[in-house]
């Protein structure tokens, strides 16, 4: 799902099976490390963690993180480009689900006016149940 809002900031929210995902990341922390790390792998980058910290949202525990990808160009122009990722991961037991709540700026560029406004009222909003 989508949150996108007047200015162009777009947050997202996916979710899964719960089961599935804790046989390989049982905590918010692990399924945020990896998550990232993924991020930067796909992008073929170098990941640095800006910021991470431990939220309650929903009475559940959650992994906040924020983090820079330096990816190399490949024509001309720059010879690297950077993205920031910002994200939010959370285990309900209660609905069976994971949840992930992201947003990112655009290659090379700064966020959309307002983006971090709108991550932090989705963010503080959210219900799971």
């Amino acid at each position: 799902m989508a949150v996108k809002s007047p200015t162009k900031s777009v947050v997202f929210v996916t979710w899964g099976d719960l089961r599935k995902v804790v046989k390989r990341l049982p905590t918010p922390e692990e399924h945020s490390k990896y998550s990232m790390e993924r991020a930067a792998k796909s992008a073929r980058g170098r990941l640095k963690r800006v910021e991470q910290r431990h939220l309650q949202i929903n009475g559940h525990s959650a992994a906040y993180s924020r983090a820079e990808v330096e990816v190399p160009k490949a024509m001309l122009g720059p010879r690297r480009s950077n993205q920031e990722i910002e994200s939010v991961h959370l285990h309900c037991d209660r609905a069976s689900r994971y949840f992930v709540i992201y947003t990112s700026s655009d290659w090379g560029g700064p966020r959309a006016p307002g983006q971090e406004d709108v991550f932090r009222v989705v963010t503080e909003t959210f219900r799971c149940h």
